[in-house]
């Protein structure tokens, strides 16, 4: 009789367990179109008496070839803060534009971890401050640039087409980086 109740209770258990899992996943759409939008914050090491952090956003609009698969393009404003010890610094200002990968690794599921690459080209212009008693700034256009940014992140689907995002990597641009963002 005991076995019997064990019996029962491990088929109870097991059948939860498979409707929840169940309950966990999200038709998988095979193609279609993608647009992100999201804000980020880096920091890089030290660099001259001066630690430079940053901010961002980005949007991208692209396509989803497969449910694993998104290639797009996207454009991004980022600013650079570098203070320096002494009271004076520096602010970059980076316009870019650039080719999105993305790469879902457990799609059919709400929560999902992905692999991001981005190589972005654009323009840089920076004003720095001088420290006279004017206290004008210089801005000069630097030239131009191409970067590329890697990322790991956990995506989670809230609805078909709609999905929140976390990330963390490297930007060359703005050094170790963390980015939140959706999925319209």
């Amino acid at each position: 009789m005991k076995r019997i109740i064990v019996v029962i209770v491990l088929v109870i258990t097991m059948v939860n367990i498979c409707m929840a899992q169940g309950s966990e996943t999200i038709d998988q759409k095979k193609i279609g179109y993608y647009h992100a939008l999201d804000l980020g914050a880096g920091i890089r090491g030290e660099y001259q008496n001066t630690i430079p952090w940053s901010v961002s956003i980005r949007e991208t609009h692209g396509i989803q070839f497969n449910p694993h698969f998104v290639l797009g393009i996207n454009i991004e404003f980022q600013y650079i803060s570098s203070c320096f010890s002494d009271g004076g610094g520096s602010d970059v200002f980076l316009f870019s534009g650039g080719l999105d990968f993305r790469y879902f690794i457990l799609k059919k599921y709400k929560w999902t971890p992905f692999l991001w690459l981005s190589w972005n080209a654009g323009m840089k212009l920076t004003a720095a401050q001088d420290l006279r008693p004017t206290y004008n700034y210089r801005v000069a256009i630097d030239g131009f640039f191409d970067l590329p940014t890697l990322f790991l992140g956990c995506n989670y689907k809230y609805r078909d087409e709609k999905s929140i995002y976390f990330a963390l990597g490297y930007d060359f641009a703005a050094g170790a980086s963390i980015r939140i963002g959706t999925r319209f």
